[in-house]
C-alpha cells in the first residue's frame, strides 16, 4: 500500500494559509485488521511522525502486508485503514481518515458523504464498509471452462493456466464484459444473453425464450409453441439495467454470484440435461425438444463447422441464478459448440474472466453486452 500526504496547508483564523503552524506534528498510522481465522501484518513500513515542514518535504510511504489464514476457509479480508493522527490534539482529537468518505451502492452510484472520524480499529459502527481492504484467497483457479462438461477437471488439472492465490480490491466491481463485433468466435452465445436480459414487456422481450414461463403450466418441461400466457421473465445480471433497490426481490441489475465451483454445475444442468418423454417422443435434453431443427441439416453444419450442437444457458451454470435456483427465470439456445465450449469459446473466456478476476464461491458480477 502506498500513501501520499501532499498540498498540506493550515490557515489563520481570517482563512489565509499560514505557515506559523509548521511546526506542528502529524503521525501516520496504518493498523491493519484481520478476518477471524486469518492474520494480517505489516512486514515492511512502520507509522510516521512529522512534522507539518516534514511532510511538506517528504509525504510519501510504503507498506507491505502479508495475509495468513488459519482456519483453512481459503479466503480472507485485511482491512488497512491509514489515518493521519493529530500528535497534540491542536486541531482535532479524532484520527483523520485518508480514504474516501464517499459511500457508494453496489453499482457504484453514490450514496452519500459519510462524516466524522472515530474508532479506527474497525469497532465504529458509523463506518461504512468503504475502509481500504484486500481479499486474499488460496484457491487454485484453472482457466478451465466453468461451463463444459470438464469441469470436474479443474482440480486434476495441469498447472499450465492455473493460479493459486491471488489477492484483489473487492470493492471493484467485476464485470464481463462481451463484444458483438470482437467475439465473433462466440457470438450465438452473447446472442442468446442478449436476448435472455431483454425484459422490457415488449413483445420481443424474454417472454419468448425457453422453456417458456407460464402461470399453471401443466407439462414438465413447459409445452413448447407460443400459447399466448408466455410471462416476461426476471433473469438477473445486467450492468446495463438499472440497480436492484429490493434485496428480497429479483431484479434484472442484481449480480449474479458464483456458487462453488463444480457442485453448482451439478444442481443447475441436470434441470434441462435430462431425458424425457413427450407424446411418445423421447427426447435427451430441453434443447433437442424445443428446438430440434438446430440438431439437423443444413442449420446444424451453419451453426458449427463439426455440426455439433449443445444446450447453452443463461444466467450460468455456475451461478446460484442457474436453472435450479431461477423458478424458471432462466434461458436456453441450442448453438454450436464452438462458441460455446473449447478454445476461444464463450466458456473459455468466462474461465478466463473468473480467473483474472478471482471471481470465487459467493463472489458477485454482472455481464456487459456491447457493440
Amino acid at each position: 500500500m502506498w500513501t501520499k500526504i501532499s498540498n498540506v496547508k493550515t490557515y489563520n483564523v481570517l482563512g489565509n494559509v499560514t505557515t506559523g503552524d509548521d511546526d506542528e506534528l502529524l503521525k501516520l498510522e496504518v493498523k491493519p485488521t484481520a478476518d477471524s481465522g486469518s492474520t494480517c501484518r505489516m512486514t515492511s513500513g512502520s507509522s510516521r511522525q512529522a512534522s507539518l515542514t516534514g511532510w511538506k518535504a517528504d509525504g510519501d510511504d510504503e507498506f507491505l502486508f502479508t495475509v495468513q489464514d488459519t482456519d483453512g476457509d481459503k479466503a480472507d479480508k485485511c482491512t488497512l485503514r491509514p489515518t493521519m493522527v493529530d500528535v497534540d490534539d491542536q486541531w482535532t482529537y479524532r484520527p483523520m481518515y485518508l480514504w474516501s468518505q464517499v459511500a457508494y451502492d453496489q453499482k457504484g452510484q453514490i450514496l452519500g458523504k459519510t462524516t466524522g472520524g472515530g474508532d479506527p480499529s474497525g469497532n465504529d459502527p458509523n463506518e461504512k464498509p468503504y475502509t481500504p481492504h484486500v481479499r486474499c484467497d488460496w484457491y487454485r483457479v484453472s482457466n478451465a471452462d466453468p461451463e463444459g462438461e470438464g469441469t470436474a477437471a479443474v482440480a486434476a488439472a495441469p498447472t499450465a493456466g492455473v493460479h493459486t492465490g491471488a489477492c484483489i480490491l473487492p470493492l471493484a466491481k467485476r464485470i464481463f464484459i462481451m463484444s458483438k463485433s470482437k467475439d465473433a468466435s462466440y457470438l450465438q452465445v452473447i446472442q442468446h444473453i442478449e436476448k435472455a436480459l431483454k425484459q422490457d414487456g415488449s413483445t420481443t422481450d424474454n417472454k419468448l425464450t425457453v422453456p417458456p414461463l407460464r402461470n399453471n403450466e401443466a407439462q414438465n418441461p413447459p409445452v413448447k409453441g407460443v400459447l399466448g400466457s408466455e410471462k416476461t421473465k426476471v433473469i438477473p445480471g445486467n450492468w446495463a439495467a438499472p440497480f436492484g433497490t429490493d434485496p428480497d426481490v429479483v431484479e434484472a441489475g442484481d449480480p449474479l454470484v458464483r456458487g462453488p465451483a463444480g457442485e453448482t454445475q451439478k444442481k443447475n444442468r441436470p434441470v434441462f440435461l435430462r431425458s424425457f418423454t413427450v407424446s411418445g417422443t423421447s427426447y435427451s435434453n430441453y434443447c433437442r425438444y424445443y428446438f430440434p431443427e438446430r440438431f439437423v441439416d443444413p442449420l446444424k453444419k451453419a451453426l458449427d463447422p463439426n455440426g455439433e450442437i449443445q444446450c447453452d444457458e443463461y444466467p450460468f451454470a455456475s451461478t446460484l441464478q442457474g436453472a435450479f435456483y431461477a423458478k424458471g427465470n432462466y434461458s436456453l439456445l441450442a448453438v454450436g459448440k464452438a462458441h460455446n465450449t473449447g478454445r476461444g469459446s464463450h466458456g473459455a473466456a468466462l474461465g478466463s474472466f473468473y480467473t483474472r478476476n478471482r471471481v470465487i464461491s459467493k463472489t458477485p458480477f454482472w455481464v456487459w453486452i456491447v457493440p
